[in-house]
């Protein structure tokens, strides 16, 4: 449930998507993230197109930066590392691979 969760949240492109996946980093000890950090990473690399790897420490730092300028776009980046393409493939399954990652972004 809390992998569905976070790659919901990962799903849903807004600025208040960072902010509550971030908020789950932050709201217990590291060992008990740790497990998840795979699809933390995902969502957060979709959402934003920042990757930051899978530490913790260097995600909330990063955040605690960029948030006042945090603009989300409105198509998630068109190449991903093989690991997170692995993890939201393994979730959303490749038909959403193809519709949304592969088109590129809407024209204007």
């Amino acid at each position: 449930m809390v992998v569905a969760r976070i790659l919901g949240l990962g799903n849903i492109r807004a600025k208040a998507s960072v902010d509550e996946l971030i908020r789950m980093m932050r709201s217990t000890a590291p060992a008990r993230v740790a497990p998840f950090m795979p699809e933390l990473r995902a969502s957060l690399v979709v959402l934003t197109g920042v990757d930051k790897g899978g530490d913790q420490e260097l995600w909330v730092n990063w955040y605690g930066d960029a948030k006042e300028k945090l603009e989300i776009a409105p198509e998630p980046p068109g190449q991903l590392p093989r690991e997170v393409r692995q993890s939201w493939m393994a979730f959303w399954g490749p038909e959403l691979m193809k519709t949304k990652l592969k088109r590129g972004p809407k024209p204007k």
